[in-house]
């Protein structure tokens, strides 16, 4: 996806998450082995139809991230979002925005 492309689906509210990797994310009903467990425990993004109806929140959390992208776009610091949700780590926001950057480039590349 170019950077034009990117932006144009991001400005008309498009679910930016949508293109992330999520395969780590935790899915309660899959079996899975001490490694998957590892990736499921520090992935930032969980997806679990049983937490917010499936929507990708920060792992460990209720907190959808769309919520935090909402605070960004908004002009809300990190800080303030960190504030207001204290049960999501700054790691957490960092590692996300970490992956996104790294989809973005790789998709623009």
């Amino acid at each position: 996806m170019k950077a034009e492309e990117f932006d144009r689906k991001f400005d008309d509210g498009e679910d930016i998450t949508a293109h992330l990797d999520l395969s780590s994310a935790r899915r309660p009903a899959q079996a899975r082995t001490d490694a998957q467990s590892k990736l499921a425990v520090t992935s930032v993004i969980s997806c679990d139809p049983d937490v917010m109806g499936g929507t990708p929140v920060f792992a460990g959390t209720r907190v959808p991230v769309q919520t935090f992208l909402d605070y960004i776009e908004g002009g809300e610091s990190i800080d303030d979002f960190l504030e207001g949700f204290p049960s999501v780590t700054r790691e957490q926001v960092v590692e996300y925005l970490r992956q996104a950057t790294n989809l973005l480039i790789s998709r623009t590349s």
